[in-house]
């Protein structure tokens, strides 16, 4: 495997795919420059270094699909596009995750008032929604967690093999579920 790699070297190579492929992809994941600025920007906006072990590998599959779809137009340098590609997953991430928690806990809120400095209420609403998520399917469990990680509806249904539309439907009818099952 080559010591360093130009933007182009890589292009090429993920565009050959094969072995090249596998050696740009190595290149890529050891490359501490590439994986360091992405746990750095993750840890920083309210993520883990678990977290951004899942983004980073996630940010490759999207570069390397990036690539071969002639996406990458190289106004910037390569680095540049994929802590783009990471940042913009992170962020999606954290929204679906922030609106997901929100549904959850404002329901909870209106049957009960939540101190949210006391973290006896933090862990009692936390068990609550642990419970709540507990008692709901499993295919309900696949679409929200899915959802929650920031995939789009198209992904989701390529991971699971049901139709875009009947996994939305579904993950309505379970945010649906929980809410009602919260106010009981």
């Amino acid at each position: 495997m080559n010591s360093t790699w130009s933007d182009e070297d890589i292009i090429s190579n993920i565009k050959t795919g094969g072995k090249m492929l596998d050696q740009v992809m190595k290149y890529i994941y050891f490359k501490t420059e590439y994986r360091l600025s992405i746990e750095k920007f993750i840890v920083n906006n309210s993520g883990s270094i678990e977290d951004a072990e899942d983004i980073f590998q996630e940010g490759i599959k999207f570069l390397i699909l990036n690539i071969r779809a002639n996406k990458f137009q190289q106004q910037s340098t390569l680095k540049s596009y994929f802590i783009a590609i990471c940042k913009n997953i992170w962020l999606t991430h954290l929204t679906r995750r922030k609106k997901f928690n929100s549904i959850v806990l404002n329901k909870m809120n209106d049957s009960e008032e939540v101190n949210n400095y006391d973290p006896i209420n933090l862990l009692e609403n936390r068990d609550e929604l642990n419970h709540l998520l507990k008692n709901i399917p499993q295919k309900c469990k696949q679409v929200l967690a899915l959802w929650s990680l920031g995939y789009r509806f198209e992904e989701m249904a390529a991971q699971l093999g049901e139709s875009s539309n009947t996994l939305r439907k579904r993950k309505h009818d379970c945010l649906k579920k929980i809410i009602l099952s919260s106010i009981k």
